[in-house]
């Protein structure tokens, strides 16, 4: 019985997680699940200063 309310647990904590990722994504967040790198990009700038952003 421990094991399986430890189990459930899991489950819960794991939907939860997973349902907020759709509605962050539905916002425009970035996908926290997106283990494919589809929306990588080598030139991206997430707010990272360059040294043209100090003259």
């Amino acid at each position: 019985m421990r094991i399986f309310r430890g189990l459930l647990a899991l489950v819960a904590a794991a939907a939860t997680f997973y349902g907020l990722n759709v509605l962050a994504v539905q916002n425009g967040y970035p996908d926290r699940l997106d283990f494919k790198n589809k929306h990588y990009h080598t030139n991206c700038s997430h707010g990272h200063r360059s040294d043209n952003d100090l003259k």
